[in-house]
């Protein structure tokens, strides 16, 4: 049966038909990465470039602007292409260096490269030159303002982000924890601590008792080898293998060990979280001291209201369990001592009962009146 084809589809278009002709004919909504994306992977299949690599790391970046990229581009790479959404402080480039293009999508703190060559020279050629433009921070040097690069992780990759985080050093902050406490997380603090006596830290207590304000501690004191990663939604990590998989998997820039916060997740591993939260609590187990985590050079902090006594045991185990720390509030003694070290003198003689750091920052502000003897855990 003979098959007939509208003219158009056998008849050649003339060139100068072609060039008058509208490319796009409906646009929904404009992207940055609209016209550089799909260049960048048109011209790599083009060129049939087979070698592709790609990377992520955070930068020391508060804005983005074309001027940056344009001041920081290394000698030999092109810029081919960009787009930058000026009020979302996001930018999409197209490097091209010999025989090798460079797709680079730049936001604050964060840098995605996806790099294109004719062979594997020719890609990590480029990818070590734009590593070397916009290199990974390194860890604040001592006299540096303290601060550290947060990793922010969820389960979309579009959501995550770096963020940079103004932090007290440990000998700046100590006295706001009771004795108990400082006994409990000194040694973590201490120059020389070496990870690999256990993979989970445990830390329980009230609000207001200073637990966001010690783990920003941690985080500057272990500057030098971890790196680490606030999980927004610890219940999917846990509840996810490829998620957790591709957590523990990834190795950071620079070599260093990798951190997990889970934030207020007492209630994933307490005594009966295996009939609450299904495969959580073993997934956790595995990641900390099964087969997972061998090699795997990752930690997991977790933080709760609620008490280390109530946790699963297998949790809580020595050997898996590198910390557990209560916080506490602070005795009255102490209590007042704080109080008079920042000129609260009256509040002080009217103190009668312990209190946390976040009571004593209200009373010494006058938001709040101070706790009689029996009277507890004000700050919600």
């Amino acid at each position: 049966m003979e098959e007939h084809l509208p003219p158009e589809w056998t008849t050649p278009v003339p060139t100068e038909r072609v060039a008058r002709e509208r490319a796009v004919r409906h646009v929904v909504q404009a992207h940055p990465n609209d016209l550089v994306d799909p260049w960048w992977m048109n011209e790599t299949l083009t060129r049939d470039y087979r070698e592709i690599l790609y990377k992520e790391w955070s930068l020391d970046l508060e804005d983005v602007d074309p001027a940056y990229v344009d001041k920081l581009l290394p000698d030999g790479v092109r810029l081919v292409r960009r787009g930058t959404m000026l009020n979302s402080r996001k930018m999409e480039c197209v490097f091209e260096m010999g025989e090798a293009l460079a797709a680079v999508a730049l936001a604050r703190r964060r840098l995605w490269i996806g790099v294109a060559g004719r062979d594997l020279a020719s890609a990590q050629d480029l990818l070590a030159a734009v590593e070397g433009a916009f290199p990974e921070p390194a860890p604040p040097a001592a006299g540096d303002d303290p601060h550290v690069n947060i990793a922010i992780w969820t389960h979309g990759d579009d959501s995550r982000a770096f963020r940079r985080l103004d932090v007290a050093a440990w000998a700046d902050i100590e006295a706001n924890y009771a004795p108990s406490t400082r006994e409990a997380i000194a040694p973590l603090m201490a120059p020389g601590y070496e990870p690999g006596r256990g993979q989970l830290l445990v830390w329980y207590g009230a609000p207001g008792t200073g637990k966001s304000y010690a783990l920003s501690a941690l985080a500057y004191a272990w500057r030098e080898w971890a790196s680490f990663t606030y999980v927004a939604d610890p219940d999917a990590l846990l509840g996810d293998t490829a998620y957790l998989l591709e957590w523990m998997t990834l190795r950071d820039p620079l070599g260093r060990w990798r951190v997990a916060i889970l934030e207020d997740t007492g209630e994933l591993f307490g005594a009966d979280a295996g009939r609450r939260t299904g495969q959580g609590l073993a997934r956790l187990l595995n990641a900390t001291d099964g087969m997972l985590a061998k090699g795997s050079k990752t930690l997991f902090v977790i933080t709760t209201n609620e008490p280390i006594s109530h946790f699963h045991q297998a949790v809580v185990r020595p050997g898996r369990c590198a910390s557990r720390a209560d916080f506490e509030a602070l005795p009255v003694e102490q209590a007042k001592a704080w109080l008079l070290a920042r000129g609260a003198a009256e509040v002080a003689k009217r103190l009668r009962g312990p209190a946390t750091v976040a009571e004593l920052f209200a009373m010494d502000a006058g938001d709040i009146e101070p706790p009689g003897p029996s009277a507890t855990g004000m700050y919600l």
